[in-house]
């Protein structure tokens, strides 16, 4: 019975990723007026949302053309009309959907604790392939470096993000990652085009000031433990940096070095509440494959710089964690988020920081 049922929600995931997903937005397809599937004249379908954000004023007659993002395929906006099969399967699988995760006690990620999806930022065309974020925990803002090496940062406003004003932040090569440091005044970005930190003052126009510090690879980056700190990982030297910046101008004032002798350490976070630091290591390159091969190793260190807790993907760590984590960061109550972008999954370690037993399980197992 196990295996059918396993089947059966492994189908439906199916069918909502291949199927019922808008392949612009990567959101599922339903009956509200954003979110109805529309066939457009080439055949494809996209979201009317996405339809009225790609359609656009041409042709001979000046009407709204609407061009196809998968073949190119031009053709009037008016034709783009709703794709009852599609809108029909969503709904005849939504209930399916909602209480697929509550028919078993062992599930590993149950309904109840699912955290439920309130935004979608960027999308086709404004985003490209996103490696790297920050929020402000004062001020909510959110930065996020792609691999067009563009930074965007949006600001909170009264019931949503929206795109900061500014016209963009100059300067950047390759940003490997990205921290919003010292209440919300700075944004800290390494670098890994001129092995650079480089410390952006908000509100003070878009020239960073570049800290060089010697690093060969400089990665991960994030704020705290205190207001006017930085962690940052150099994964070539293998090194973990606890860097004091001037507020509110972004100028370096003191360097200092938190480990040594780190196995390719890259992604990083700071915990709020203890002011423990977690580094993830990559032991060895990443197959595309390899998702049992022991290569991720999470280290925290508490607030006097000891390691406290070692983590992998071996089936002898405490709580062994998959081994294709590629983001972490750490919540207001001792825990750990960590994202496994070959599981497809968002996944929490809690107990990480204090002396007793130390659990992972899954938070997110749909929709990514």
């Amino acid at each position: 019975m196990s295996l059918s049922v396993h089947a059966a929600r492994s189908l439906l995931r199916d069918i909502q990723l291949n199927v019922l997903e808008c392949k612009v937005c990567f959101e599922i397809y339903s009956d509200s007026a954003e979110r109805r599937p529309c066939v457009l004249s080439c055949g494809h379908a996209v979201c009317r949302q996405c339809a009225g954000a790609l359609s656009h004023l041409g042709g001979r007659q000046r009407q709204q053309q609407l061009q196809c993002p998968f073949c190119r395929r031009c053709g009037p906006a008016a034709q783009a009309t709703d794709c009852l099969p599609l809108l029909q399967l969503a709904e005849l699988l939504s209930p399916v959907a909602e209480g697929s995760g509550s028919s078993s006690s062992n599930s590993q990620c149950p309904l109840s604790t699912q955290p439920r999806l309130t935004a979608v930022l960027g999308g086709w065309g404004k985003l490209f392939n996103p490696r790297a974020l920050a929020v402000c925990t004062s001020s909510g803002a959110l930065a996020v470096a792609d691999d067009g090496d563009a930074l965007r940062l949006w600001e909170r406003g009264e019931d949503s993000l929206q795109p900061a004003a500014s016209a963009g932040f100059s300067g950047l090569l390759y940003p490997l990652g990205v921290a919003l440091a010292g209440r919300g005044l700075l944004l800290v970005v390494a670098d890994g085009g001129d092995s650079s930190l480089k410390v952006f003052a908000l509100g003070e126009g878009q020239k960073p000031k570049t800290i060089q510090g010697g690093f060969a690879l400089p990665w991960g980056v994030a704020a705290g433990p205190g207001s006017d700190q930085v962690v940052l990982t150099d994964s070539q030297r293998g090194t973990l940096f606890l860097l004091s910046l001037q507020l509110p101008g972004g100028g370096l004032l003191s360097t200092e070095i938190v480990s040594e002798g780190l196995h390719c350490p890259r992604e990083v976070a700071v915990c709020p509440l203890h002011c423990c630091i977690h580094v993830l290591e990559h032991l060895q390159p990443l197959p595309p494959s390899a998702a049992s091969t022991s290569c991720i190793r999470l280290k925290t260190f508490n607030s006097r710089r000891q390691l406290i807790r070692q983590l992998d993907s071996t089936v002898f760590s405490p709580a062994r964690l998959p081994a294709g984590l590629s983001a972490i960061a750490a919540d207001g109550r001792g825990n750990v988020l960590v994202a496994d972008g070959l599981g497809a999954t968002v996944g929490l370690v809690e107990g990480i920081a204090a002396a007793g037993t130390v659990r992972y399980r899954v938070l997110i197992a749909e929709g990514l």
